[in-house]
């Protein structure tokens, strides 16, 4: 029983590492590609632990049972431990104060989410010019 709760949370384990190494590492090198990679990477942990069931299949020693619930539990306490994760990671994302925004109106226009307009040389966002002229 012992080897099926270790099997079960190494397999925990190792899969939740990769997520977290390909998910730091993409977001760092290439933020857009981070979503994609994250499903590739899924898609290939499923592929592979498909083709161990049902290639290799289950050792004789295995517990199923025990192994199950270590699985289940060790996906509970990735996930809780995930979620710690990503609050610590964006807490300072989210506390920041937006930037007052100055000009005739007061900031009365201000774009939601605080995102800065992006202002034309020929004379700010609500300038729009005629094609035909």
């Amino acid at each position: 029983m012992l080897r099926s709760v270790a099997l079960g949370a190494g397999l925990v384990v190792l899969s939740s590492s990769a997520t977290v190494l390909v998910a730091a590492q993409m977001y760092r090198m290439a933020p857009a590609a981070t979503a994609p990679a994250l499903a590739a990477l899924y898609l290939l942990k499923v592929l592979v632990l498909g083709w161990v069931l049902l290639a290799v299949g289950a050792p004789g020693w295995l517990a199923s049972r025990a192994f199950a619930v270590t699985v289940l539990a060790g996906l509970v306490l990735s996930t809780a431990l995930f979620a710690l994760l990503v609050r610590h990671v964006t807490a300072g994302m989210t506390d920041r104060p937006e930037p007052a925004l100055s000009g005739a109106d007061g900031g009365a226009n201000r774009p939601l989410g605080g995102i800065p307009q992006i202002r034309e040389a020929t004379g700010g966002p609500h300038h729009h010019e005629s094609e035909t002229s």
